[in-house]
């Protein structure tokens, strides 16, 4: 018996959302899944190629509405993110997750909504992650992990165990938090930075170690 695929609309035209098109087409290879109709993006031209994929711009998002899909929030900015994701909150097939192949997830894990992992990224054990989380390319959550919602972790950073963060961070390339730190919400940490001690909500932080910047 042939399995239906899901119809798909990836929200975000730009790199990210391409990123996540590459995803899925890792995840069909592996199982048939998805059916990408195309992508959904307000500063794009309808009918327009999400270059240089061969998927067109369908419009803006308010076209979910007329859809019978599911969609992901592809947009790397944490706060245009979750805009996003709150006007489409009431959509009637909801956010899928995207995890790529090469991603693995430890066991005793609970995730919301809209989760994409990207190749490489890791997840402990007894991690929490909220809604519409964006791990990149080989970036890591190790165990006893509390992770709000709306939070982006980039290419090659990594948080140690029992690391509690707030919803709307984003973690710059690179960047550490080491063992039991606290991170408030909407911090940004700045790529390369180490996160020794906890930070107070809606700082950026920059350096080894990582401080607020005045």
């Amino acid at each position: 018996m042939t399995r239906r695929l899901t119809p798909l609309v990836i929200v975000g035209a730009g790199g990210h959302g391409r990123e996540a098109l590459d995803i899925v087409a890792a995840v069909n290879a592996v199982e048939p899944t998805y059916h990408v109709l195309g992508f959904l993006d307000d500063d794009r031209q309808p009918g327009s190629l999400a270059a240089p994929t061969e998927h067109e711009v369908l419009g803006g998002i308010g076209v979910l509405d007329d859809l019978d899909s599911a969609y992901v929030v592809a947009i790397g900015v944490t706060a245009a993110r979750r805009k996003v994701a709150e006007r489409l909150k009431d959509v009637a097939r909801g956010p899928t997750t995207l995890v790529h192949p090469t991603a693995t997830i430890g066991g005793n894990v609970r995730h919301g909504c809209g989760l994409i992992m990207a190749a490489g990224s890791r997840v402990t054990s007894a991690v929490t992650l909220g809604e519409h989380v964006h791990l990149n390319v080989n970036a890591s959550v190790s165990h006893d992990c509390s992770i709000g919602s709306f939070v982006t972790v980039t290419p090659g950073a990594h948080l140690s165990g029992n690391v509690d963060v707030g919803d709307g961070v984003w973690f710059g390339i690179g960047a550490v938090a080491t063992q039991g730190v606290r991170i408030a919400a909407d911090v940004t940490v700045g790529a390369g930075a180490v996160v020794i001690d906890d930070l107070p909500a809606g700082c950026t932080a920059v350096g080894v170690p990582a401080k607020p910047l005045l």
